[in-house]
C-alpha cells in the first residue's frame, strides 16, 4: 500500500499544530495566546470583539434612516473607545499562527474579499462579520492599528484649478483614520507602514476609502537599490520614512515582498479575466484614489462626465520635525502604535496634522517637487487603540485595473521596483520564498477561501520548495520540530 497520504496528513497536522514555531510567528501573542495567559483578560476583549455586532446593526439603521456622514462615523467612534486599550498596556503586536496560516493558504477568493466587502444584508462593509471558532472573515493583514478621527481639509486654490470633485473638492470632517502595519512590528525587518481613510458619507450611500501604503515587503527589508551604490538596509521603525501612496511598490531587492505581491497579483488575473471579462493583464500595485471624486459628504453622487480626481495621491510627512521626531521614538520602541500615543498628551482633543496629501495623474517618487499639494489630514480625537476594532474594523479597498506598462509595450515609471520580466516562479517561490505559483491561489469553485500552497510547497513532489542548495524549505521553516515524521517521506522524494 503506497503510504504517501498517511505520511502527507500526519505532516499537515503537525505543522498546522507546529507552527507558532515559525520564524514568522513564534513570539506568538494576541486574543487566541490570551487564553493560555489570562482568561479573564480574554473573557472581556472577546466581549468587545462581539459587542461590534451592536453597532453594525445600529450603522445599517443609520444608513437606511439617511443619517449623516458624521453621525454615522460617531457611532462607530463610540464603540472604538468603550472597547480601548490602555495606553500603557497594549497587546504586543505579534503574529499568530491562525493569521499566517490562513493568508499563507488563501485562494483567490479569500483575498478579493478586500475589494469586496460585504452586502448589507451580510452586514455590510464597515463592520466585519462575526466569527467564534472560524476563519472566514479573519483580518488576513495590517492586524494592529492606532486609530484617529480626522478631517481632510482641502487646498481650495489648488482643487479649484485641477477641476476636481466629490471629497476633493470640499474635503470632509467625518472621516475614520487608521494606520497600521502590514506584518507585526514584533518581526523585525518588516515594518510595512499603511494608512486607510474612511470617508463617511451622508444617506444610503457606501462609505468610501482611500488606502495609501509605501512598499510591500517592508521598509527595513532587503536591499535598497535607490542608492549607489546598494546596500543592505538596517531597521527602522520610522512610520514616517518613506512617503505612502496608492501606489504599492514592489521594491526591487525586497524579496519578503514577493509572498504578498504573487498573491494578489494571480487573484488581480483571476478576477479580472473571470469576472470583469478584461483580456489583459492588470496592475495589482495601483489601488483607486479618484473614487472619492465620485460623491461628497452628504452622500450625492457627481455626474459621470464631471467627476475628476487624481490617479495618483500621496500621504507625506507633515514636517521634516515631525518625520524627526517619530525616528527618534522608533529608535527606543519598535511599536509605531506607542509613537502616535506619545501624541495624545500634547493634544488631546485632536489637531495633529499627520499628513500633507499630493496629487498627479503622473507617477513620480518626489512629490513633493512633482505633484500638487490638495490638501491635508487632521485629527480631530485622540488617538486610540483597540484590540476589538483591529479584529472587527474593514477598511475596502479599490483597484484601478490599469495594465502593466512593460506588458504593453511601454516604459515602466516605476524604476525602482522588480521589472515586469522578471515576475513569476522563479522570483516569487525559489530560495524558500514564500510566494506561491498561480495554481496554489485558484479556487476550486466559487466561494472557496482555501488554496493548495501548504500542501503543494511542503509535500506536493512536483512543486515541493527548496533552497539554493537543494535541501526542502520545509525543514528549514518548522526548525525540525517534525523531523521524525517527514523525513521518511522525504527519503522518497
Amino acid at each position: 500500500m503506497d503510504s504517501r497520504p498517511i505520511y502527507l496528513g500526519l505532516i499537515l497536522s503537525t505543522l498546522t499544530g507546529t507552527l507558532s514555531s515559525c520564524k514568522v510567528a513564534k513570539n506568538e501573542s494576541s486574543s487566541e495566546a490570551l487564553a493560555r495567559e489570562d482568561g479573564g483578560k480574554l473573557t472581556v476583549i472577546q466581549d468587545q470583539i462581539k459587542s461590534f455586532n451592536e453597532t453594525q446593526e445600529l450603522l445599517l439603521k443609520a444608513q437606511e434612516s439617511g443619517a449623516s456622514g458624521c453621525e454615522k462615523l460617531d457611532l462607530l467612534w463610540n464603540k472604538i473607545v468603550e472597547t480601548k486599550q490602555p495606553d500603557n498596556d497594549l497587546l504586543p503586536p505579534n503574529s499568530v499562527k491562525k493569521e499566517v496560516l490562513t493568508f499563507g493558504n488563501g485562494s483567490a477568493v479569500r483575498f478579493w474579499r478586500a475589494f469586496t466587502g460585504w452586502e448589507s444584508k451580510d452586514g455590510g462593509s464597515d463592520i466585519r462579520p462575526y466569527e467564534n471558532g472560524t476563519n472566514n472573515y479573519i483580518r488576513l493583514t495590517h492586524r494592529y492599528g492606532v486609530l484617529a478621527k480626522l478631517r481632510f481639509v482641502v487646498n481650495k486654490e489648488a482643487v479649484s484649478q485641477l477641476g476636481y470633485t466629490g471629497h476633493y473638492a470640499e474635503g470632509s470632517n467625518c472621516i475614520l483614520g487608521r494606520l497600521s502595519s502590514a506584518v507585526p512590528t514584533s518581526v523585525g525587518d518588516r515594518f510595512t507602514p499603511a494608512f486607510a481613510a474612511k470617508f463617511f458619507v451622508g444617506g444610503g450611500a457606501e462609505n468610501q476609502v482611500l488606502i495609501t501604503q509605501h512598499d510591500i515587503g517592508g521598509q527595513s527589508s532587503g536591499t535598497d537599490y535607490t542608492i549607489d551604490p546598494p546596500k543592505e538596509k538596517t531597521v527602522d521603525n520610522n512610520y514616517y520614512k518613506h512617503n505612502l501612496s496608492n501606489r504599492l511598490s514592489f521594491e526591487k531587492g525586497v524579496y519578503s515582498g514577493v509572498g504578498a505581491f504573487s498573491r494578489f497579483f494571480y487573484t488581480a488575473q483571476y478576477f479580472a479575466k473571470n469576472v470583469f471579462g478584461l483580456t489583459y493583464l492588470v496592475d495589482p500595485r495601483e489601488l483607486s484614489a479618484n473614487h472619492l471624486a465620485e460623491r461628497n459628504s452628504a452622500g450625492d453622487s457627481i455626474p459621470r462626465g464631471k467627476v475628476k480626481g487624481p490617479r495618483f495621491v500621496w500621504t507625506v510627512a507633515p514636517s521634516r520635525e515631525f518625520k524627526e521626531q517619530f525616528g527618534a521614538l522608533a529608535s527606543r520602541d519598535s511599536d509605531f502604535r506607542k509613537h502616535f500615543l506619545a501624541l495624545n498628551s500634547e493634544a488631546k482633543n485632536g489637531g495633529v496634522t499627520i499628513f500633507k496629501v499630493y496629487a498627479s495623474d503622473t507617477w513620480t517618487y518626489d512629490p513633493e517637487t512633482d505633484a500638487r499639494l490638495i490638501g491635508e489630514f487632521v485629527t480631530t480625537s485622540p488617538f486610540v487603540v483597540s484590540e476589538a476594532a483591529d479584529v472587527r474594523l474593514f477598511f475596502k479597498h479599490a483597484m484601478q485595473f490599469h495594465p502593466i506598462p512593460e506588458n504593453e509595450g511601454q516604459p515602466s515609471p516605476y524604476t525602482q521596483d522588480f521589472p515586469y520580466s522578471e515576475w513569476g516562479d522563479e522570483l516569487f517561490t525559489s530560495h524558500c520564498r514564500l510566494g506561491v505559483r498561480e495554481a496554489e491561489v485558484l479556487p476550486k469553485n466559487e466561494s472557496d477561501l482555501d488554496g493548495t500552497f501548504i500542501r503543494d510547497a511542503t509535500v506536493n513532489p512536483s512543486s515541493l520548495r527548496r533552497d539554493k542548495d537543494g535541501s526542502i524549505c520545509i525543514k528549514n521553516i518548522i526548525e525540525g520540530k517534525i523531523e521524525e515524521a517527514i523525513t521518511p517521506y522525504l527519503k522518497r522524494l
